[in-house]
């Protein structure tokens, strides 16, 4: 996959990715209406604006493509089959970032291979590498493409029934997918409080009843601007780069360094 040769100059991008290799970032959420499309694209951006090359594997049906307004006629799936390149199927974003329309392919590639490297890699070989991937969609794709050691990142919102919801996910994926690593977003906070007694009871819970631990990966609070990049269908950087919301995705995107991402390093020897 991905016959293409390595750009000579991907060295120069490594002072910007420590350290080197793909970063796969799999995101998904325990049911619709928690923000979740709107927080991909804005950490994808939040990347991108680092000096990171950025793709979201858009793994749902209604993604991060339609929620950027963007027109993705081929999926990763016809790329499999040999039907097109890797070019007709990507398409970039006003954000500076890649979307890759992937509700198809993923679940052809898992059955197709089941080890994730086979994909991720080919990001790595491509004339210009790619840094970071983020893996949004269901649960059952993302977890599948997901190794057990890699933190596996759930968004929720702080009410009772998304936290239910939320822990039936992190069962699911330890007792189908063995996943022991997880880290939780709590999205549309309204305060620190709030989010922080959210994380406490899901993490508590887990614990008692599953044996497992989970990471608090964060916080992000209600905001306007976040209302108004939804409706422009653009990350909230395309709304007001010096806003306290963009202030937000830049200090999650930077605390994201210290998670338990996958990292697939190209063996070049």
């Amino acid at each position: 996959m991905f016959e293409i040769p390595i750009d000579q100059a991907s060295g120069l991008r490594e002072i910007f990715e420590p350290p080197a290799g793909l970063a796969v970032v799999p995101m998904t959420a325990a049911k619709s209406g928690m923000g979740f499309c709107s927080l991909v694209t804005n950490i994808a951006a939040g990347y991108a604006r680092l000096g990171q090359r950025v793709i979201v594997i858009d793994a749902g049906i209604a993604g991060t493509a339609a929620a950027l307004g963007l027109r993705t006629p081929n999926d990763l799936a016809q790329m499999l089959s040999g039907e097109c390149e890797f070019e007709d199927v990507v398409v970039q974003a006003p954000d500076g970032l890649f979307v890759l329309k992937a509700h198809k392919g993923i679940p052809q590639f898992v059955q197709m291979s089941g080890d994730p490297s086979d994909l991720f890699l080919g990001f790595r070989r491509l004339e210009k590498p790619f840094d970071v991937a983020i893996l949004a969609g269901p649960l059952s794709e993302v977890a599948a493409m997901t190794r057990e050691q890699d933190d596996l990142v759930l968004v929720t919102n702080a009410d009772s029934g998304a936290l239910t919801a939320t822990y039936a996910e992190i069962k699911r994926a330890h007792t189908d997918h063995g996943h022991r690593a997880f880290r939780v977003l709590i999205n549309r906070a309204n305060d620190q409080h709030e989010a922080t007694v959210a994380f406490k009871r899901l993490a508590v819970t887990a614990r008692r009843f599953l044996g497992v631990g989970i990471e608090y990966g964060g916080a992000v609070f209600r905001d306007a601007a976040f209302a108004s990049a939804e409706r422009g269908q653009c990350s909230i950087f395309g709304v007001n780069t010096k806003s306290s919301a963009a202030a937000q995705m830049s200090q999650l995107v930077k605390s994201m360094q210290a998670w338990r991402l996958g990292r697939y390093v190209l063996n070049e020897n």
